[in-house]
């Protein structure tokens, strides 16, 4: 068994696309990792000018980075573009929105060296921001059950051979085209890992820009990306007696899946816009309060100036407004 040395080199490619909200914190959770040698390569896909212009000034002192742009073509692509420069013994694509857990790497490359017929290793995932909660992918039993649905992450680990003995991405896939990836990895055998331990996070954006929504939210696009991955591989799916019927049917449990999830999410902005509607409400409470406080500190100065005693109800106003539990609340804001 080759068992790979502690300084071997990892190449982690990021496809970068008008994500200037992101990328910093998706780089920082790449710096925190447990494992030191790491190559970077972010790919600007033609990216506009504004989040071009954040984009250099964000890694204008990152000399370790390596920059790559190019015009508009597409995710895979890019991906290709940087695993053509990779220069690493492995390769892990990550988008530019997602984090990695600080043993991401460390962990996943202990496994791989484990096993001499390993072509992969994964972790366990979340979703974060307008969703929480378990990433639940459906296990990988077989390359028969690959065929069936993608269960392989394209954060996976794997080798930087490999991928140039594929020619990488299909570019001609606008969808899918990690599944197709990993069917041409695993026609020809070898063993995939997933480690139980959640060790990435995938951000589910509150705009519903998140690659998964798209395709959720684009079902002609979606059936027609299943189609062209099992047109490409009709030869093994009849070897593995599947048919496009088989596909079908899995198609429909994921629309109906997806269908859930987009009601939670819809669910999850509702909630959050009724909170934000609430400390809305709260803040203007506030001022009005504030603004009867300050009234009454005038009217009380003013009394005492002159000599006079300030009525009781005013007293007692005061007192109220004090011990108001939405006094005490809008005091925190």
């Amino acid at each position: 068994m080759t068992i790979s040395q502690p300084n071997t080199l990892v190449s982690i490619v990021i496809p970068f696309y008008n994500c200037e909200k992101y990328i910093s914190e998706t780089l920082q959770s790449i710096g925190n990792q447990t494992y030191a040698n790491i190559e970077i390569i972010v790919v600007n896909d033609g990216s506009q000018s504004s989040s071009t212009d954040y984009l250099k000034e964000l890694l204008s002192d990152k000399k370790h980075i390596q920059y790559i742009y190019q015009e508009n073509k597409g995710l895979s692509a890019a991906r290709n573009a940087g695993g053509k420069v990779a220069k690493g013994e492995y390769l892990v694509f990550l988008d530019a929105d997602d984090l990695i857990h600080p043993e991401y790497l460390q962990k996943t490359l202990e496994s791989f060296n484990l096993n001499s017929n390993c072509k992969l290793v994964y972790t366990g995932a979340q979703f974060f921001e307008a969703q929480s909660g378990e990433w639940v992918l459906q296990p990988y039993v077989d390359f028969r059950s690959l065929l069936l649905n993608n269960r392989i992450p394209c954060y996976a680990l794997h080798k930087t051979t490999d991928f140039v003995a594929l020619n990488g991405f299909d570019e001609n896939l606008n969808a899918l085209e990690d599944w197709d990836y990993w069917i041409r990895l695993l026609k020809n055998g070898g063993e995939v890992v997933k480690l139980p331990e959640i060790l990435f996070s995938y951000r589910k954006r509150w705009d519903g820009s998140s690659l998964i929504n798209m395709l959720s939210n684009n079902p002609d696009m979606n059936k027609r990306s299943w189609q062209v991955v099992y047109d490409k591989h009709k030869e093994l799916y009849l070897q593995h007696g599947l048919s496009f019927c088989d596909l079908s049917s899995e198609i429909n449990q994921q629309r109906e899946q997806l269908c859930i999830e987009r009601q939670k999410i819809q669910e999850q902005q509702e909630r959050v816009k009724q909170l934000l509607d609430e400390i809305h409400s709260m803040k203007q409470e506030r001022q009005s309060m504030k603004f009867r406080l300050k009234k009454l500190e005038k009217s009380i100065s003013s009394a005492g100036l002159m000599g006079s005693s300030i009525s009781i109800s005013g007293f007692e106003q005061l007192r109220q407004i004090y011990k108001s539990p939405n006094y005490q609340i809008i005091r925190a804001i």
